[in-house]
């Protein structure tokens, strides 16, 4: 089984909070994204070392992305309580899953521009 269909749920999970916010402020751009998803892999990667996450000044959009996914992260770490049940996952889990997103953000925008990933992932999420 390949990577991405071991993760798929939790792909479809962070990538589903990304588009919930980009909904609410399509002016977003995939920088912003791109920009929250470094300080999250930032963040986990310096807890996955036991040191504290050094603080990151993101704007609006990027707090607003980078909040959300965190919190379907924590969720998928076992960390936060949810209404729906979740198969538990693992730091490097997340971590692999955050670092997935960032790379397809990175590509679809070098293809199609300063939203080419929103707008290619928000087709794929309901």
């Amino acid at each position: 089984m390949e990577p991405e269909e071991k993760f798929i749920d939790v792909l479809q999970n962070l990538e589903f909070m990304i588009v919930k916010v980009y909904r609410q402020h399509p002016d977003m751009t995939d920088y912003q994204v791109i920009r929250a998803l470094d300080a999250l892999v930032a963040h986990y990667r310096a807890e996955s070392h036991s040191q504290t996450p050094k603080p990151v000044k993101l704007d609006d959009y990027e707090q607003k992305v980078f909040d959300a996914v965190k919190t379907m992260s924590e969720i998928r770490l076992g960390r936060e309580q949810s209404n729906i049940s979740m198969v538990s996952r693992s730091l490097d889990d997340i971590l692999y899953c955050l670092r997935k997103i960032h790379k397809s953000a990175q590509n679809w925008n070098k293809r199609n521009g300063r939203q080419g990933y929103l707008n290619f992932v928000q087709e794929f999420v309901r």
